[in-house]
């Protein structure tokens, strides 16, 4: 904090009062619906996640006997859908409970499901007064048979309502009050004991000394702020009478319906009897009524387990008695049978628990949505769209069969859709579809949305209902269920009738046809093998009469060499049937799934035809030996006879080939009738084992039954759909968060610590924002993008929930409030500076002032400069031949030019003293590099001067009498680097900024001595050096060693000749022998000197005469030093120090 400048300090401590205003803000709880939408962003970040996969998942737990079952439970949905709603046995509102009892028990007995928990309050207030009381009785009396039959794997709804059950006394129940909430206040030691609404006798009821029923409430308040159920209750408190009252006082009301009259009339009523309730006859001195339940125990001191926690007890086995809630109602436990605990779970405010949402309800899959959107173009009378779309629906659901291969072309999906099975309207319907997309019928005469739906169900037949097998969230209709369960049932039936009748029916008929033919066949290789058959036969069912009876092992040997004796002969005969047989090429057999009738009234026709053909020929046989006996008897008619013996032998011969032709067709349709029975029979199992499958997806599950159907309107938002769902699914996501114990918990929540938190992020956020450094906005950015990021990551990794709205938009506010801030105060700032220094500085210098926040204090403060002086040789002339308006034009275009250059290099203006410019670098911003700027300043404003020359020489008329003045003007600079205090000078009300010091003195004698030297730019040593340390790339030369007027210390001088890569041979030349003439001058070699001070003023880049305005150089100067001190030598302690006698 020390480093940041007065306003940042400023700044920081009142950005203190932005968190202060957030924590108010969260405290009061302001904020609350932006926490829990963030806390809606992590579920959806975090996506689907399966709760039997981690936690618990793999871990197994004993039940009754000593049954092993997974210790998180697999949730199954089965729904009340709309599908299921416009099936004939639903009826109508209130529906026909008997068909609930239905599904539950095909879901427990075939689907060998562990739980099946009813999300449907079956109490007599859920009727309707229209429906008669024998007729609410029997569907009352359906559901009870389920829960008598299974009565720990059976939980029904109840809620806390406002409904006051008839059965009830309001001593005993506060119907008109609030569930129990312990939170907001209840008492059970205090207040009156509130019961649920739910089921009463002859549902619930009280046998051999124990409950029946179990009653699971389903009430969950919606959240205050944003209407979602978020955290859900798991218990209530219980006891009292209420339940005793209310399953007698459903008996007492029901006594008429069962036919249960007392003699006298007078009916029944409810006595306290010690520690019972008595269903007695009044007047009757507490007769107990006959039918039970008649007593029950007069209190229940039970609590409520909620819907879903009454579901997993049910699922472990226990009871009660296994259910644990801490001292100080801080967690609820509960145990298996052996003591393991199972479930431990902290409670919020004494009784709830945050539900952690595992997944969204449902996904569309792809073919689904194409179908939706292919019906909704039909509604629209979009066709062409319509048609275009029914080819990919039969693809996308053809894809689900499993083992199917799809062909290329949509013409030949006719095909696959005929070997599925389908029946010729289906068929239709699907060619119908291919053609229209194919442009060969139009689309509004293609099939309307109600066959595609059809086509669609039927092929789905085919498979499992996809969202069965869904990894989250597994569901189906309570119509898939009750289908199903007809499905198997059907083709159960199909597999008895094949086994039992229409293969044995078959297989006698193709015996006797066997029969027939060969004993009217002459051929002796067949009757033997027939003979051998039909003896086989017989002795194969002597053989296993006899196994059944004794079960001896040589009897068994006898069976099976029999058998296999029986199945070569079969085969030899089939064989034969195939290869000797003539067969008519225009009597083909008819088999297959369409022409099974017709085989069979085929083979009905045909075995009227052999057994007629039969008879004839036993006629012709007949006839054939009476002619040959006669022919025998009487030789002299034999010509008579003869002929007609042929006649009937060749008749017979006919008939015998027409009757084999018969046969063999007929014996043909006999095996493909068997043949298409016993491919029906493979094809039925595949089915019933495809049907089986479907139920298998509940086995040992929970399996909740809840409507779904949007028009019920019992839906809730979620965290993790679009769109408000059924409630049934906050149930399930209750049994999923307590079985899998993947709680959400809750990190730095609390009031202290949130504020705490808020307050260290808007300090950081403050520190980073009033910080003038150019890296801090980015840090900013990054710090609370990673605090973003670190919040999402410990939800997603550990379920842990921290704050993260309030901190977010605290840090954010603070930190853009801050830049705000600072951003006016810069922008005063720099007001101020450039008010300041706008006329010495440059506007980039300005802006570095303000950034770096080392804005120049008043008064003076010694600091590291270079000090620059320049000013125009011989400007006394200038004045005396140009006009004052002339002279002002003059300097104006010369000081703009320069001063440009000036503040270009980050130079500071001091001040303009006639043509002299007064400038100085390092101040008032801090430069590294000033002694370098301050020479390249002085080589550029060189080189702009030859430009000005230039530029002027071509202004004659301009400049009149001077102009052979100013196209010959030159500038003289000098540098000095050194420490000068630099500051604002001057009156209170009056200063400007500028530099005092020896330095600077200095520096104004190197301008003014360059005159002595011939030269235009003279620098100290001190300025060279530290021009070199900052970058070499510019040439100097050594010109003397002097001690200037009013100082006594000598000081080294140095021109800049140029920038090194600017310099021409001639120049690099001159400063050797320049260099060289200098080393000689030193040692005192006056001769040798001045000779290499000759070879340079050759080669001097100003030559008098040649360069404009130059009458000498430094070459020209060392000469005439070198002859003085040839003449007159200094001695021998010369330190080569030359002593100025002027300015």
């Amino acid at each position: 904090m020390s480093h940041l400048s007065k306003e940042s300090k400023i700044t920081f401590n009142a950005l203190l009062i932005v968190p202060l205003i957030w924590i108010a803000l969260n405290h009061f709880g302001f904020l609350e619906f932006l926490e829990y939408k963030t806390v809606d962003l992590r579920f959806k970040v975090r996506g689907n996640l399966s709760h039997q996969e981690g936690g618990h998942g793999d871990e197994t737990v004993t039940v009754e006997g000593n049954k092993s079952i997974p210790r998180v439970p697999k949730v199954v949905y089965v729904n009340f859908d709309a599908d299921t709603l416009s099936m004939d046995e639903v009826g109508e509102r209130p529906w026909n409970r008997d068909f609930f009892r239905k599904v539950g028990k095909i879901l427990l007995e075939d689907g060998n499901a562990r739980v099946v928990a009813y999300d449907f309050i079956f109490s007599p207030k859920s009727t309707s007064s229209m429906v008669p009381e024998k007729n609410v009785y029997d569907s009352d009396s359906a559901i009870s048979k389920l829960v008598g039959e299974f009565p720990g794997q059976v939980i029904l709804a109840s809620a806390f309502t406002n409904v006051q059950t008839p059965f009830l006394k309001n001593e005993y129940v506060d119907f008109l009050s609030k569930p129990p909430y312990l939170g907001e206040g209840f008492d059970a030691s205090k207040m009156v004991p509130r019961y649920p609404e739910g089921p009463t006798y002859p549902i619930f009821s009280y046998q051999d000394e124990r409950y029946v029923g179990i009653n699971g409430p389903i009430t969950i308040a919606p959240n205050s702020v944003d209407g979602m159920q978020r955290q859900a209750p798991l218990w209530f408190p219980g006891g009292g009478k209420a339940h005793a009252y209310n399953i007698l006082g459903g008996k007492m009301a029901k006594l008429n319906l069962e036919g249960i009259e007392s003699d006298d009339g007078k009916g029944a009523e409810l006595v306290e009897v010690g520690g019972e309730l008595h269903l007695v006859w009044k007047d009757s001195n507490n007769t107990l009524v006959e039918t039970t339940p008649n007593r029950m125990p007069l209190v229940r001191n039970r609590n409520f387990h909620t819907f879903g926690v009454e579901s997993l007890m049910a699922y472990y086995g226990v009871g009660e008695k296994e259910v644990e809630i801490t001292e100080g109602n801080k967690r609820l436990l509960i145990r298996s049978r052996s003591g393991e605990v199972l479930v431990d779970v902290p409670l919020i405010e004494e009784q709830s628990m945050e539900i952690n949402w595992f997944s969204n309800w449902k996904n569309e899959a792809e073919a689904e949505k194409i179908y939706l959107e292919a019906k909704e173009f039909f509604d629209q009378e979009n066709y062409a769209e319509y048609v275009a779309r029914g080819p990919q629906i039969m693809r996308l659901f053809l894809r689900r069969i499993e083992g199917l291969e799809l062909p290329e072309k949509d013409s030949e999906l006719l095909k696959v859709l005929e070997d599925l099975g389908l029946d010729e309207k289906r068929l239709r319907t699907a060619d119908e579809f291919i053609k229209a997309a194919e442009g060969k019928i139009e689309p509004d005469k293609a099939p309307d949305s109600v066959r595609l739906e059809k086509l669609v169900a039927k092929i789905a037949d085919n498979y499992l209902p996809p969202k069965l097998l869904s990894e989250f969230n597994p569901f189906c209709g309570m119509d898939d269920v009750l289908n199903y369960k007809r499905y198997i049932t059907e083709r159960q039936s199909v597999i008895k009738n094949i086994d039992e009748k229409i293969i044995p029916l078959t297989k006698s008929n193709l015996k006797i046809i066997r029969k027939m033919v060969y004993e009217k066949v002459e051929d002796k290789e067949l009757q033997e093998l027939w003979t051998k058959l039909s003896t086989l036969e017989e002795n194969i069912a002597n053989l296993e009469k006899s196994f059944a009876l004794s079960k001896l092992p040589l009897i068994k040997g006898q069976l099976d060499q029999s058998r296999l004796e029986y199945a070569e002969a079969l085969e030899g005969i089939e064989k034969f049937e195939t290869t000797s047989f003539p067969r008519d090429a225009n009597r083909s057999v008819v088999t297959g799934s369409e022409g099974a009738d017709l085989a069979q009234e085929r083979f009905v026709s045909l075995g009227k035809s052999l057994n007629d053909s039969a008879s004839k020929m036993d006629e012709i046989e007949e006839t054939i030996a009476n002619l040959s006996k006669s022919l025998e008897d009487n030789p002299a008619i034999a010509s008579i006879l003869k002929p007609n013996l042929d006649a009937k032998i060749e008749e017979r011969s006919a008939l015998a080939s027409e009757f084999a032709r018969n046969g063999v067709v007929c014996l043909d349709v006999l095996k493909g009738l068997i043949s298409y029975n016993q491919k029906k029979r493979s094809d039925t199992l595949r089915e019933i084992e495809m049907y089986e499958d479907f139920f298998s997806q509940f086995e040992n599950a929970v399996v909740l039954v809840g409507p779904t159907e949007a028009t019920f309107q019992d839906l809730s938002p979620t965290p993790m759909d679009k769109e408000p769902i059924p409630k049934v699914f906050v149930h399930g996501n209750i049994i999923k968060t307590l079985s899998s114990g993947i709680y959400l918990e809750r990190i730095w929540d609390g009031k202290l610590s949130g504020a705490l938190l808020i307050l260290v992020i808007c300090l950081i956020m403050g520190y980073l924002a009033v910080n003038s450094a150019p890296w801090t906005n980015w840090v900013g950015v990054i710090f609370m993008v990673l605090f973003v990021v670190m919040a999402l990551f410990l939800f997603v990794r550990n379920n842990y929930v921290m704050p993260l709205a309030a901190p977010s938009l605290a840090g954010v506010s603070t930190f853009f409030i801050g830049l705000i801030v600072m951003m006016v105060v810069e922008q005063k700032a720099k007001g101020r500076l450039k008010g300041m220094f706008g006329s010495y500085v440059s506007a980039d210098l300005v802006d570095q002032m303000v950034d770096s926040g080392e804005e120049p204090h008043l008064g003076g403060e010694e600091t590291a400069i270079t000090a620059f002086f320049s000013d125009v040789q011989a400007f006394s002339s200038f004045s005396e031949l140009l006009t004052p308006t002339g002279l002002v034009d003059l300097m104006n275009e010369y000081l703009t030019a320069m001063t440009d250059i000036l503040q270009e290099e980050r130079g500071t203006l001091d001040k303009y003293i006639g043509d002299a410019i007064v400038a100085m670098y390092g101040a008032p911003i801090p430069m590294d590099d000033h002694a370098y700027q301050s020479v390249r300043t002085a080589l550029l404003m060189q080189e702009k001067q030859l430009e000005l020359r230039d530029k002027w020489a071509m202004e004659e008329g301009k400049w009149g009498k001077c102009y052979g003045l100013v196209k010959q003007m030159q500038t003289r600079i000098g540098c000095n680097t050194g420490t000068a205090t630099v500051g604002n000078m001057g009156a209170l009300d009056r200063f400007n900024y500028t530099m005092m010091g020896d330095m600077v003195n200095l520096a104004a004698r190197c301008e003014s001595g360059a005159k002595a030297y011939g030269a235009y730019i003279m620098i100290t040593e001190e300025t060279k050096l530290a021009s070199e340390q900052t970058k070499q790339d510019i040439a100097f030369r050594y010109l003397d060693k002097i001690v200037v007027k009013g100082r006594s210390q000598p000081v080294a001088m140095y021109e800049p000749t140029g920038f090194m890569a600017d310099l021409s041979q001639e120049t690099q030349d001159c400063l050797d022998c320049f260099k060289q003439g200098i080393d000689k001058y030193l040692v005192q070699d006056w001769d040798g000197a001045l000779k290499m001070f000759e070879t340079a003023k050759d080669l001097e880049p100003n030559k008098p005469g040649v360069t404009p305005g130059v009458k000498d150089n430094p070459s020209m100067i060392l000469i005439d030093r070198c002859q003085v001190m040839k003449e007159n030598p200094p001695g021998e302690d010369w330190d080569g120090v030359y002593v100025m006698t002027s300015k």
